[in-house]
């Protein structure tokens, strides 16, 4: 009797002693009878048989990890402003416990509190439209501002937010806009939905996708060139704000190129200019644009001299001539395959096949919803892959019909394509890099095609990519190294 009044004594102590170390574990992965049998001298087995007979240890693990998560899912859930911060790892990093045990003891509590919190697109979103609904000043609506008050980090942002800003900014602007009373002056212009100063050292064209323009971020010395030349370009308005910038950019680099050993770039000697280029760390492309600010510079400066005579134009002409002609810069290297005509015709066969099939396949008016896309499906007629081929079929017509690059392709919505009258047609396409939006004619497409057969000359590759890693159809095989002919396309 006194040794089962002893052992029933000891088996309470012995669970006394698991509570405090629940209280005093951090992490689930440390509350193991192991531990348990460390802190009492017990065997593991003994602890089964006498404390904690199953399933009584799993269930007390289970009751403290629970009783953490919810801790840890209160806490997180007030302070969350959106979905990235309720998120299950971090609920389970902060209780301690693994994910695998959170989703088993509390997913359907975590889910419910989740569908209430907004995804980070959502809170920036809303928060940007107010802005604008308050008529925030524009010096205020920027990005970083934006950021500061969202509190979303850096990678709750994504390829979307670039549009919402820019809609959002012209949006505002035109509030303003319609509020204000235009300002006065012969040297406004109505640009990008803003009105600019021609006589400012500064042009805002944040409205159109770009940055703002200071005349102060130049060299002095090419400052005094480079904005007027400028000016008159924005006044003129033939020229895209785009390539305006690319312009300025080129300024730029051209000061920088020169650095501090030329100070000023109206009293330089072409051994100057050719030791400065020659310390230029800059890569092919910044020398190329570099190279074109220094052309229109001395072309500017020599342009002032043959009209006051100065004694420097020799030198001018120098320059001039050894930035136009002497300067070698490095080409890209060109596609190391092109198709023949056999080829080409190869594959504008098989895209005429491939879009029949798809044609015929959606004949049978399937949900493609509950379809497979995998080349090998449970049965042949639960794939979709005769869509896919078609859509690529259709990509290869039209870039070799055209000369588009691929991403003008697939910016191309429904309503860009049209039939302008019997047997010619209009598709509206975009230069996303340089932004700009052209009308572009095709005339008689059936001509186009048989052109595309004969045509020898290419200058252009096509590199079109599958996600499909199994065998692919004709049309993709060849199409891995399609070269598109030289554009048939007709801006408007």
């Amino acid at each position: 009797m006194t040794d089962e009044v002893h052992q029933t004594d000891e088996v309470e102590q012995i669970r006394q002693l698991a509570l405090q170390l629940c209280a005093q574990t951090e992490n689930y992965h440390d509350l193991t009878l192991v531990h348990l049998s460390a802190v009492t001298g017990k065997s593991v087995y003994w602890l089964q048989d006498h404390v904690f007979p199953p399933p009584r240890w799993p269930t007390l693990r289970d009751a403290w990890a629970r009783e953490r998560l919810q801790q840890a899912m209160d806490t997180l859930y007030r302070s969350a402003q959106t979905r990235e911060d309720f998120s299950a790892q971090r609920i389970a990093s902060r209780a301690g416990v693994s994910k695998v045990v959170f989703f088993r003891l509390l997913r359907k509590e975590w889910q419910q509190r989740f569908e209430t919190l907004p995804t980070p697109r959502e809170r920036v979103t809303a928060l940007v439209w107010q802005l604008v609904e308050s008529n925030t000043p524009l010096e205020h609506f920027s990005r970083k501002s934006i950021t500061e008050m969202t509190g979303v980090g850096k990678y709750g942002y994504g390829w979307w937010f670039s549009d919402l800003y820019r809609a959002a900014y012209l949006a505002l602007q035109q509030r303003h806009n319609e509020q204000e009373t235009p300002p006065q002056g012969s040297h406004l212009r109505h640009i990008a939905g803003t009105w600019i100063d021609l006589d400012s050292d500064m042009w805002d064209l944040r409205p159109a996708g770009l940055r703002i323009l200071r005349s102060d971020k130049l060299r002095p010395d090419i400052a005094a060139i480079s904005w007027p030349l400028l000016r008159e370009e924005l006044q003129m308005g033939d020229l895209a704000l785009a390539t305006i910038h690319t312009h300025y950019q080129a300024f730029d680099l051209a000061g920088q190129l020169l650095g501090e050993t030329i100070p000023d770039v109206r009293h330089a000697s072409l051994e100057q200019i050719q030791r400065a280029w020659v310390a230029y760390p800059g890569s092919p492309v910044l020398r190329r644009r570099a190279r074109m600010g220094l052309m229109r510079t001395y072309e500017t400066l020599l342009a002032s001299a043959q009209e006051t005579r100065a004694a420097k134009e020799d030198e001018l002409h120098r320059i001039a001539g050894w930035l136009q002609d002497l300067i070698s810069l490095p080409h890209d290297d060109p596609a190391s395959s092109f198709l023949s005509e056999e080829e080409l015709q190869m594959v504008l066969t098989h895209c005429f096949a491939d879009i029949q099939a798809g044609i015929a396949y959606m004949s049978t008016s399937p949900d493609l919803c509950i379809l497979s896309g995998r080349n090998r499906p449970l049965k042949p007629t639960e794939s979709v892959r005769a869509v896919i081929y078609w859509a690529v079929a259709l990509t290869i017509l039209l870039m070799s019909c055209t000369g588009l690059r691929r991403q003008s392709i697939l910016s191309l919505e429904v309503g860009d394509w049209m039939e302008l009258r019997p047997g010619i047609f209009g598709v509206i396409w975009r230069h996303w890099k340089k932004g700009e939006e052209h009308l572009a004619v095709l005339s008689h497409c059936r001509n186009v095609f048989a052109w595309c057969s004969v045509k020898k000359g290419y200058n252009s590759t096509t590199l079109l990519h599958s996600r499909c890693r199994s065998e692919p159809s004709a049309t993709m095989a060849v199409a891995l190294k399609v070269s598109v002919p030289t554009s048939t396309v007709t801006p408007e």
